[in-house]
């Protein structure tokens, strides 16, 4: 999206893109060549294809899954997020009853860390990471986000140094054997429909057996597409990123930080309390 914007690459209508617009055309199963109805795909269509019908269906697969997972976890995108890479990444754990006193409901046992928000603090002209009372949050976790980022750009660059390490010393890719599972279950999933249309078998069992296969199908299309993800990302190398990174959009860096990192966890600042602590931030990468 951010290449395409910089290039001036405009929408069938003229704008400029954006993640909603981006979105709907990559969970479109039109560029795929087939028609479609309120999100179900309804045969073959007369335009040619862009790409590939099971590129497309491994698309939609992971991102409807994204989506449901980001709402879920951050609800609806706001505007902090456009212009911090780490916002809907950083959460608190104060979920963990670490105050004296009655905990909050965030703290409550099973309860996930809860997300900081973005703010202003109050003594000076400092944007930081907080966790707010409203919704939850224990209201007493700050962290200062110019001390942050660069932590995490340091971060950010040695994981992926590790991470071209594993690829070089491990060359098995999961994709062929995926594509032929896939295959398989195409087919028997095929023969499945055609005992049901010829009533050879009772429909029940044939209906729980093609949905057991979907859902080994939908399972083996994410991976697919979580491992081209994770493929596209280690094309470019730890020492092209550092020279290319302070040119990146934000955009273009949260892509870069979300496909490598689950949670950024800040734990309680330690004394003096003056003094930054890299020691309270804990990554959980993916």
């Amino acid at each position: 999206m951010a290449e395409a914007n910089e290039a001036g690459l405009k929408t069938s209508t003229g704008e400029a893109w954006s993640y909603q617009a981006l979105r709907a055309l990559l969970m479109s199963g039109r560029i795929s060549g087939r028609k479609e109805h309120k999100g179900e795909i309804y045969g073959q269509a007369v335009w040619p294809k862009i790409i590939e019908p099971e590129d497309s269906d491994m698309l939609r697969t992971l991102l409807a899954e994204r989506s449901e997972e980001f709402k879920a976890e951050y609800g609806e995108r706001d505007t902090p997020a456009l212009k911090y890479p780490l916002s809907g990444l950083v959460k608190c754990t104060c979920k963990v009853p670490h105050v004296v006193g009655e905990p909050r409901s965030c703290k409550e046992e099973g309860k996930k860390p809860h997300r900081m928000s973005t703010g202003q603090r109050g003594d000076k002209d400092m944007p930081i990471y907080t966790c707010k009372k409203d919704g939850g949050g224990c209201g007493g976790r700050t962290i200062q986000i110019p001390d942050l980022e660069p932590l995490m750009e340091k971060l950010l660059f040695k994981r992926l140094e590790e991470v071209e390490a594993a690829a070089e010393a491990d060359d098995n890719d999961p994709g062929p054997e995926l594509e032929a599972r896939l295959a398989r279950w195409e087919r028997r999933k095929k023969e499945l429909g055609d005992e049901l249309l010829d009533g050879d078998g009772p429909a029940r069992e044939i209906r729980d057996a093609i949905d057991t296969l979907n859902g080994r199908m939908a399972g083996a299309r994410q991976e697919i597409a979580q491992y081209a993800v994770k493929a596209n990302l280690s094309e470019v190398s730890a020492a092209e990123l550092r020279k290319a990174w302070k040119d990146y959009s934000v955009a273009r860096k949260q892509t870069t930080y979300r496909g490598l990192i689950m949670e950024i966890l800040i734990h309680p600042a330690t004394r003096p309390f003056n003094v930054w602590n890299p020691d309270r931030v804990e990554i959980l990468w993916k």
